[in-house]
């Protein structure tokens, strides 16, 4: 997944990335190192966070969520406009997804 030019991460049940693929530098200008054990609102535009919320809680229920697209906020401050597909793998409670 590190050759990918999309990021993919997981995040756990309370938020926090656990792994975030090389592309965050590319798309996000944060290195994995950077995000992974900090909460995933850290980077989503504030706007846009309770949909997200609400968007990732119906994945984790199993309802089929197509992509939607989130602003990010970049180390550099700004906001980037992003495809996002989520899905959750239940048996761990983590919830996947890539933009």
């Amino acid at each position: 997944m590190n050759a990918a030019l999309d990021v993919f991460c997981a995040i756990d049940k309370e938020g926090n990335f656990v792994y975030v693929s090389e592309a965050s530098v590319l798309q996000w200008e944060y290195a994995p190192g950077e995000l992974v054990g900090t909460n995933h609102s850290t980077i989503i535009f504030e706007d846009d966070y309770e949909k997200t919320i609400q968007l990732c809680n119906k994945v984790i229920q199993g309802e089929n969520v197509n992509s939607f697209f989130n602003r990010y906020v970049t180390a550099k401050g700004r906001a980037v406009s992003k495809p996002t597909i989520p899905f959750a793998a239940k048996s761990n409670s983590i919830f996947f997804s890539s933009s």
